[in-house]
């Protein structure tokens, strides 16, 4: 991976492109690209980009790469897996190569097809390519949303970068708060592109380009909604096989690498999936990691051993320290849109411990997602049962016994999940599947906004919602709900949080099950072969394993990559968030009442009440506005050599 940064002055063709700014810009994303540097410019445009060597290690894989004639140039971060057959493709039709790189293959690829070339490959990425010849800029994200591309058009000047950094480091973008975006991430702890938390400031969603000209921009999607009317029909045990031979076959397309490339294993079914199909392509093997904590409870260690043991892995475990206190801080420079998943935390631990060993990592996400892996949508069939006792025994009987059940530090406790259930169950269809991922819940917000800010916000869980209607009428209910978690919980939680962690330390992580092919084949299979029986999840996945893993891993309950958040928010992180909400006055006290924040800090301590992720979300927002006022600065980065020289020919 790497990262990719640019201007462009479409309403002024002329206007030169200032190289300091640019360099600044580019100099941002070193730790997306530690291997190497470079920018170029023409009148109005300006190209920049840091590389982590993956393909073509050589000078020849340097960008912004231009073709043969020097009137396409790209800035390119991912990975095109297909790149082999597209060259020979291309070949036969008479284009020539220069390097052995896949960034070429984009490039002659868009000379062939134009923008139909993200039709063509099969991969992850986002790019900006220049077209001199119409003098236009083309943008594209990959399908699934797994690498960002931020942009600001305002003035008639176009900004992107893989990271909002980039575009800060241009001091001529304001950074005014999003209201509405910043609601969105106190509801779900989370900013749902486009969005970003700054109102100059946007994202590309998955699946979608842009085309910048004299004219402005124009956007439009690519890849959508994969379901179909009806579910493909056939026996179970065939589509078994059919997924383990494709999940093996995607698997296999995403081992291509120069470097050192190892898989993540944790003691869940989705990596053990990776790591097997893995170790089939390289027909020995793979190097798989596993990061252990120092908590009870939330240490995988031994169940990934013996996972490791059965599939035949090379593999190595480290313990490391969950030392928030100091992580959280550091972290919040990274998640920028804002974010505040808590298991960034051990994410980036488990990225930092795998750049040590190797360059190139396989992971499990995305699999919960497309294969019905939470228990949210048990939870969601149950709340349709449950909406048909009277409204009387709900609110007076069953709501009510909720709140007293007791309080305890656990990853799923009773308390948050009845809880929960019955806020989320009394929202109706569609939205209750939604509240699962809500952490400020239309209670907390009449106790904590403050009356400005209350009437500035819209209907965030209305958004998430809708997605679940795009799915056509005749699927079965689950679809939906699997839908909309691919399409707005994933790309805006998880894969922000992988990318984000992963890319702090120089890790390129690539993601199976997120491929187009996976991921199409999935949403055809019916809803029972996910969910079996109503209460199996994952079910075909867990069957492909039956083979491979012993009765008491496969059947194990699901455990997840959290952190132990309650307690913490009693102690070091209470006391972190309160002084950084002090510190942050001025601009937190607009949004929320103070005073009240106490009250509801004073209970989480007390036990009286389970505040800790919502308590956490205003850390991470305090944070957020900590960073915006200092660390997201413009910096001077050292000269880049290659600042004003032609650009590197493919």
């Amino acid at each position: 991976m790497c990262g990719i940064t640019g201007i462009f002055h479409h309403a002024e063709p002329d206007r030169p492109v200032d190289p300091g700014v640019l360099e600044a810009m580019t100099a941002s994303l070193t730790h997306r690209g530690p291997d190497g540097e470079g920018t170029w410019r023409a009148p109005g445009i300006g190209l920049g980009h840091r590389r982590l060597s993956i393909l073509d290690l050589s000078e020849n894989g340097r960008q912004p790469m231009a073709d043969a004639t020097a009137t396409l140039l790209v800035t390119y971060n991912g990975e095109i897996y297909n790149f082999r057959e597209l060259r020979a493709t291309l070949e036969g039709k008479g284009h020539r190569f220069r390097s052995t790189s896949d960034t070429e293959v984009l490039l002659l690829g868009y000379r062939e097809w134009g923008t139909e070339v993200v039709q063509k490959i099969s991969g992850i990425f986002a790019f900006a390519l220049w077209d001199a010849a119409a003098r236009r800029l083309f943008l594209a994200r990959d399908p699934l949303g797994v690498k960002p591309l931020f942009y600001s058009d305002r003035a008639g000047t176009l900004r992107f970068g893989s990271e909002i950094k980039a575009i800060l480091s241009d001091p001529e973008v304001e950074r005014t708060p999003d209201l509405e975006a910043l609601d969105a991430f106190l509801t779900f702890s989370y900013t749902p592109a486009p969005a970003t938390g700054f109102a100059a400031v946007r994202q590309l969603l998955p699946g979608q380009c842009a085309l910048f000209d004299r004219r402005g921009g124009r956007f439009w999607s690519y890849w959508g909604c994969p379901y179909r009317e009806r579910p493909a029909r056939g026996d179970f045990a065939a589509a078994v096989a059919e997924f383990t031979t494709r999940l093996d076959r995607v698997t296999a397309a995403q081992m291509v690498s120069d470097v050192p490339l190892g898989a993540f294993l944790s003691g869940g079914l989705d990596s053990a999936a990776v790591v097997r199909a893995a170790g089939r392509a390289r027909q020995g093997p793979i190097h798989a990691l596993t990061v252990g904590f120092d908590v009870p409870g939330w240490d995988e260690r031994d169940v990934a051993r013996r996972i490791a043991t059965r599939l035949g892995a090379e593999w190595s475990a480290q313990a490391v320290a969950l030392d928030a206190t100091s992580l959280v801080p550091a972290l919040s420079r990274h998640m920028e849109e804002p974010t505040a998943d808590s298991s960034m935390l051990p994410v980036y631990l488990l990225c930092r411990e795998a750049r040590r060993r190797f360059t190139v990592a396989l992971s499990g996400d995305g699999a919960d997602e497309i294969l019905a892996g939470y228990d949210t949508y048990r939870a969601t069939r149950m709340a349709a049962w449950y909406r048909r006792l009277p409204a009387t025994v709900r609110q007076r009987i069953v709501a009510p016994l909720a709140r007293r059940l007791p309080l305890r530090d656990r990853k799923y406790g009773l308390h948050a999940l009845a809880n929960r259930f019955v806020y989320a169950a009394e929202l109706g269809p569609g939205r209750d599947h939604c509240a699962w991922r809500i952490v400020f819940d239309d209670r907390l917000k009449d106790r904590l906004y403050t009356p400005a800010f209350r009437g500035h916000v819209a209907d965030p869980v209305a958004a998430y919602a809708r997605h679940v209607a795009e799915v056509p009428p005749q699927r079965e209910a689950l679809a939906g709900l699997l839908h909309a978690d691919t399409v707005f919980y994933l790309p805006n939680d998880m894969l922000v949080k992988v990318d984000r962690m992963s890319m702090a330390n120089g890790l390129e992580v690539r993601v199976p099950f997120l491929d187009p092919e996976m991921v199409t084949f999935c949403a055809a299979l019916p809803g029972e072969f996910k969910l079996g029986r109503g209460r199996i999840r994952k079910h075909i996945l867990r069957e492909s394993l039956r083979d491979s893993l012993p009765p008491d891993v496969l059947d194990r309950p699901k455990s997840g990559f959290n952190v132990p958040l309650q307690p913490w928010m009693r102690s070091t992180l209470r006391d972190l968030m309160l002084d950084t909400v002090r510190a942050r006055r001025s601009e937190l006290g607009e949004l929320l009442r103070l005073d009240e924040l106490e009250a509801v800090a004073d209970e989480h301590r007390r036990r009286t009440a389970d505040h800790a992720h919502a308590l956490f979300a205003v850390l991470m927002l305090a944070l957020w506005f900590e960073n915006a006022a200092h660390a997201w600065k413009t910096r001077a980065g050292r000269r880049v050599a290659l600042l004003d020289q032609s650009p590197h020919i493919g």
